[in-house]
């Protein structure tokens, strides 16, 4: 007996802890369910008797308020239910002598009501505890009866309606998100009257059915792409600057907190986490998507269709996971959008082949270039290495609205021997930035010329009054305010004139500034800009 009695308290343990794990509250908005009730309609306890005597044997039964309920729940709002009941209570007492009347009495409750859930939804237990209150007619019968003899038998039948009310409360034990074990405790207040007074106690247990979705903790309204195009120049800019945002409405009626994971499969290192973003019931709000990616994005020859796959999880005591996605188009390794603020990443001053190529170049030691600065020097002596290496200038073709820019390596320019102005000048800010000299772009979007040009100036590290020590003539450099608030002297040069020497480039970058810059207004109006890159 007592090895049945613990496997009885083991079972109910396990279940316990197993709906602890699977239900979440009554979640579904609708529901039926069935219950057995125990209602004293009639004021008097149960019994049953039987007495015996040498003439007569007296036996009666009493049996007061049985009965059972069918009932209805659908969701108002949040934890508030509407509820429908329908019930049917019996009580009477039964006599085997002739003496005694039989009487049954009959109520049959229609109540509408309302149900309030006290725990909210976040809470993962399968205990669910509530309060009720509601009212409506009750109809009741009562018959009595007596038997005098054989011939003659009476019978009284009395019926009514009364309009009443209850209030109580109960607990919903979950087994499923679809089904519930249901206790139920509520109180009647119908008639006040001293004789035939139903008001009572009353208490029930079933269970009950659920159907419909589930309440949704949150909805992604909408994923918004900020970054279609993903350029793989642009890798560690992407890093830190979001490509898209989700619009998460939180529908829980309580507040949660949301964390956004993302991957471009194929692309990103891993999968990426935005941290845990609160919000608050009834609010939307964009959370940023971020994606990680590393150098082997740079091993892309050709643009590609990608996907962005995004998973949202929500938490408030319990967790919900729901996904999304979105197109992208991940370019090859060259292409460039022709953002020239952007133009500064396809720059590789610390690649070893640039290295070794600006470490082999001899700068001339004569006088003439000992008064010279020594960034000067070094940019003379580069800007004449790539004469020698016989690069030349290859104009942009005819490029296809739809189709984008491409951009070379300083090494692939190294290699091939040619390039456009945007290619150029990269190769020269390369090989300038990995001896330690400072570089800058100078954009001009000219509006009386059909296409836009790119070259670059240089840092020469001299004061404004050592000027003179590169030239007499103040018009063949610039005076710029560095990032430490000191002014120096910088140097433009036209590197598409990488076949007629510094002389030459100099000569033209100072001469294009000055007109477009300077006398056109090009600076003052926006459509010269000076772009400076770390």
């Amino acid at each position: 007996m007592r090895s049945v009695r613990t496997n009885i308290v083991a079972m109910i343990f396990l279940l316990t802890c197993a709906t602890q794990v699977m239900a979440q509250g009554i979640s579904r908005p609708s529901g039926f369910g069935v219950r057995l009730a125990f209602w004293n309609i009639t004021n008097q306890k149960s019994s049953f008797s039987l007495s015996t005597d040498v003439t007569n044997v007296n036996s009666s039964v009493s049996m007061n308020g049985f009965g059972s309920y069918i009932y209805y729940f659908s969701r108002f709002q949040s934890n508030i239910f509407f509820e429908t009941h329908l019930g049917a209570f019996a009580a009477g007492s039964w006599s085997l002598t002739d003496s005694e009347h039989d009487n049954v009495s009959m109520v049959i409750p229609l109540l509408f009501g309302l149900r309030w859930d006290l725990l909210p939804g976040k809470l993962p237990t399968s205990f669910q505890p509530y309060l009720t209150i509601g009212g409506g007619p009750y109809w009741n019968t009562e018959i009595s009866g007596s038997s005098q003899n054989i011939v003659q038998n009476e019978v009284l039948v009395e019926t009514g309606t009364r309009l009443g009310w209850y209030a109580g409360g109960g607990m919903n034990l979950m087994l499923a998100s679809w089904f519930a074990l249901n206790f139920d405790l509520k109180h009647h207040f119908i008639n006040y009257e001293q004789n035939d007074d139903f008001s009572g106690l009353e208490t029930s247990l079933g269970f009950v059915f659920m159907w419909g979705a589930k309440k949704e903790m949150f909805r992604i309204q909408d994923v918004r792409v900020v970054v279609e195009d993903i350029y793989p120049a642009y890798y560690q800019f992407y890093n830190s600057y979001p490509i898209a945002l989700v619009s998460i409405r939180n529908t829980a009626g309580y507040d949660i907190e949301v964390n956004v994971r993302s991957v471009i499969k194929g692309y990103s290192l891993r999968a990426k986490n935005s941290g845990y973003f609160k919000i608050r019931k009834g609010q939307t709000r964009d959370i940023p998507v971020h994606s990680l990616f590393g150098t082997n994005l740079l091993q892309m020859e050709r643009r590609r269709s990608a996907v962005l796959d995004v998973e949202v999880e929500g938490k408030a005591g319990h967790k919900i996971t729901k996904s999304a996605s979105a197109q992208l188009t991940v370019h090859s390794r060259n292409a460039w959008d022709g953002a020239i603020d952007k133009l500064g990443v396809f720059l590789t001053p610390e690649d070893q082949e640039i290295r070794e190529f600006t470490k082999s170049i001899r700068v001339d030691d004569t006088e003439e270039m000992q008064q010279l600065p020594d960034n000067l020097k070094f940019a003379r002596a580069i800007f004449s290495e790539l004469v020698q290496h016989k690069l030349r200038y290859h104009p942009d073709p005819n490029i296809p609205f739809y189709m984008d820019d491409r951009v070379q390596y300083a090494g692939e320019t190294l290699q091939r021997g040619s390039g456009d102005c945007d290619d150029l000048v990269v190769l020269y800010a390369t090989l300038l930035e990995s001896v330690g000299i400072r570089t800058a772009f100078v954009e001009v979007q000219d509006p009386e010329k059909p296409i836009a040009h790119v070259y670059l100036m240089f840092d020469t590290g001299l004061t404004p009054i050592e000027g003179y020590r590169i030239s007499p003539n103040d018009k063949r450099y610039v005076i710029r305010l560095r990032d430490d608030n000191r002014s120096t002297v910088w140097i433009p040069v036209e590197t598409t004139l990488v076949d007629r020497g510094f002389e030459d480039a100099w000569r033209t970058g100072a001469t294009a500034y000055l007109e477009e810059g300077k006398i056109r207004n090009g600076l003052a109006d926006g459509w010269v800009r000076i772009i400076d890159h770390e």
